[in-house]
């Protein structure tokens, strides 16, 4: 499991502090979130588009992302446009596709994508190590920041575990059927997973004692914003206020 296929390149916006990229992530996010304009959304999506064209990701996984989650928006294409009552535009049977209905899936499917694309873009352009020091640098909590270290740092220690776990029971002549005997094998797979994740936690945890761990992680990275870093940062909030006011 690699959460980190965006994060490796030299681009502009690689190179860029990575507070500032998840201020103005989170500012975006939250502004396209909120909008009900259509030419807001237009624009960020615009916006967004040209920002993965700037961090020149490999597009391929861009696009097999937006496949995703278009796939799943395609889901609500079949009910909201019917659900919403309006001008009518054309009828299938008895259902009644609505003007509204369409539009309202149309905000729905463009703020979805520039929301995705503007993530791509600035946060997953981030190392996992990197986010979790820069949200520390931000204020954000101790603790917390240790949740997002462990977080990425052992689940793929636990995805393994749980291969292992599924081949042990394919190797058992295991076929999973829709009956009670799966349901009942399914939970004691999923109670095991548990139990050995907590006892290798109990181990990780005493390991870090005895290597002198206080409870709180010191990072060796100086962050530091230059003047570019600076200028992206004015830029976005131009972008930001320039979406505010396409909303209004």
């Amino acid at each position: 499991m690699n959460f980190e296929l965006f994060s490796t390149g030299n681009s502009f916006i690689h190179a860029l502090d990575p507070r500032c990229k998840i201020v103005i992530a989170l500012f975006l996010t939250i502004i396209i979130a909120f909008t009900n304009s259509l030419s807001s959304v237009l624009f960020a999506l615009t916006f967004a588009i040209l920002s993965v064209l700037i961090s020149r990701v490999k597009y391929s996984l861009v696009l097999y992302r937006l496949l995703f989650i278009n796939c799943i928006i395609g889901i609500l294409w079949l009910f909201i446009p019917f659900s919403i009552h309006g001008r009518s535009l054309w009828n299938i049977g008895s259902f009644c596709a609505s003007s509204e209905g369409i539009s309202r899936m149309l905000l729905i499917t463009f703020r979805c994508n520039a929301i995705i694309l503007i993530l791509i873009s600035y946060v997953s352009t981030i190392p996992v190590v990197v986010l979790g020091q820069s949200l520390y640098k931000m204020g954000l909590n101790n603790k917390l920041t240790q949740l997002v270290f462990l977080f990425y740092r052992y689940l793929d220690v636990i995805y393994l575990e749980l291969q292992r776990l599924s081949n042990s029971l394919k190797v058992r002549g295991f076929n999973p059927c829709s009956n009670i005997r799966t349901y009942r094998t399914f939970a004691n797979l999923i109670g095991v997973l548990l139990v050995r994740s907590w006892e290798r936690a109990e181990r990780i945890y005493e390991a870090m004692l005895c290597r002198g761990f206080t409870g709180k992680y010191y990072s060796l990275r100086d962050f530091s914003a230059d003047r570019w870093d600076m200028c992206f940062l004015i830029f976005g909030f131009v972008i930001c206020f320039i979406t505010i006011a396409l909303g209004i």
